[in-house]
C-alpha cells in the first residue's frame, strides 16, 4: 500500500523532529564523556553515544525507505567471534539499563556466517530487549550461542531465555527461525 504524499510529509517531518531531541542527547552525553568519570558512568555514557547512533541510522533508514531510495543491505561474511562480541555487548548493556542479570553460555564458536548485520543486529536487540522486559527480574536472562545442525547446514544459534509468563500462538514459530547460515557466499 502506497503512502500519500502528505503522509511521506508528515513521516519525514516527524524523523527530523525525532532528530533535534537526539542531538541534545549527543550532545550532553559528549559533554559528559570528557568529564572524569567514574568507570561505570564512563560506560553508560558510552552505551548512551552508541545508541543515539543507532538511532541516527534507523532514522536514517526511515528517512530512505519514505522516498523510495533505500538501498537493500548486503549480505556479509562474518566473523562468529565478531558477532559473539556484539551479542554479548548489546544483551549486556539493555540488561544493565534495567537492572537485569545475564547469564552468559556460550560455545567455542569459530568460523564465519553470512548475515545482513543491521538488521540481524536490530533483530537481536528486540528479542534481547522484550526478554528483559518479560523476565522475573531477580531471575535475568539467559543468553547462550552455540553452532547447530539443521537439515545439513550449520547454523549460529542466538538463544534468550527469559523467566517471565511467556508467549503462544501465531508468532512463536519465529522463536527458532534461522537468520544466520554457515558457509554461504556474499550477495
Amino acid at each position: 500500500m502506497g503512502r500519500t504524499a502528505a503522509e511521506k510529509e508528515q513521516l519525514a517531518a516527524l524523523t527530523h523532529d525525532i532528530k533535534t531531541p537526539l542531538t541534545v542527547i549527543k550532545g550532553n552525553a559528549e559533554l559528559l564523556a570528557e568529564t572524569d568519570l567514574s568507570a561505570e558512568n564512563r560506560e553508560c555514557t558510552d552505551a548512551i553515544l552508541a545508541n543515539v547512533g543507532s538511532m541516527e541510522q534507523y532514522l536514517e533508514h526511515m528517512r530512505q525507505l519514505l522516498y523510495g531510495r533505500d538501498r537493500a543491505e548486503e549480505t556479509e561474511v562474518v566473523t562468529c567471534a565478531r558477532l559473539k562480541e556484539q551479542f554479548k555487548e548489546a544483551a549486556m548493556q539493555i540488561a544493565a539499563a534495567e537492572k537485569v542479570p545475564v547469564v552468559f553460555q556460550e560455545d567455542s564458536l569459530c568460523g564465519n556466517v553470512c548475515c545482513k548485520p543491521g538488521p540481524v543486529g536490530r533483530a537481536w536487540k528486540n528479542v534481547v530487549s522484550n526478554a528483559v522486559e518479560h523476565t522475573d527480574r531477580a531471575r535475568g536472562i539467559v543468553v547462550r550461542l552455540q553452532m547447530e545442525v539443521y537439515e545439513g547446514q550449520e547454523y549460529l544459534t542466538a538463544t534468550v531465555r527469559d523467566f517471565g509468563k511467556g508467549f503462544f500462538g501465531a508468532g512463536s514459530h519465529l522463536c527458532r527461525s534461522g537468520i544466520l547460515q554457515r558457509g554461504c557466499q556474499p550477495a
